[in-house]
């Protein structure tokens, strides 16, 4: 079963940040992990952190595929579980890019 899950980011930062294969989020250095959610929790991401944001990418990572550790941790300010992945994203594991454009709930 392929489990899946989701980064959202900015056509810039996707293409900015890719090296030898992989994606490396600013948040990989400055926090350790890069952010993901699920499914379900895509909209409330896009509400509390993209609001306004514009032109957005939704990454949909396959999970059986990723070189690196996914781990799923308690976030008390959202008080929900989620997805961060603990090192590089490889590109192997990007299954879909889909644009969001003009976000602005």
């Amino acid at each position: 079963m392929t489990e899946k899950v989701f980064h959202i980011t900015n056509e810039k930062s996707w293409l900015n940040n890719q090296r030898d294969g992989f994606y490396l989020h600013p948040s990989l250095e400055s926090e350790g992990f890069i952010h993901c959610c699920t499914a379900t929790q895509i909209e409330g991401v896009l509400a509390r952190y993209f609001a306004g944001a514009g032109e957005l990418l939704q990454l949909e990572i396959n999970t059986n595929l990723l070189e690196a550790i996914l781990k799923y941790e308690y976030v008390p300010a959202s008080n929900d579980v989620f997805p961060h992945l603990y090192g590089p994203l490889n590109i192997t594991a990007v299954s879909s890019i889909k644009e969001i454009n003009n976000y602005k709930k």
